[in-house]
């Protein structure tokens, strides 16, 4: 998944701690909780595709 995230938005801006703090295309920040493993749940997965614009078919290529 952060592989995914850093090819469609970019390397993240800070990590602090498990959170990557990634820059949205509307200019703002959004930190995505990245515990240990590449495994995101399906809401926070949902709601950052929302947050950044990307469609499920932008990601799926991605992976």
């Amino acid at each position: 998944m952060k592989g995914a995230l850093d090819i469609l938005l970019g390397p993240p801006l800070r990590v602090s701690g498990s959170h990557h703090v990634y820059r949205t295309r509307q200019g703002g920040t959004y930190p995505i909780p990245l515990h240990g493993t590449d495994e995101v749940g399906t809401g926070i997965l949902n709601k950052c595709l929302r947050e950044f614009g990307i469609t499920p078919a932008e990601l799926r290529g991605c992976l």
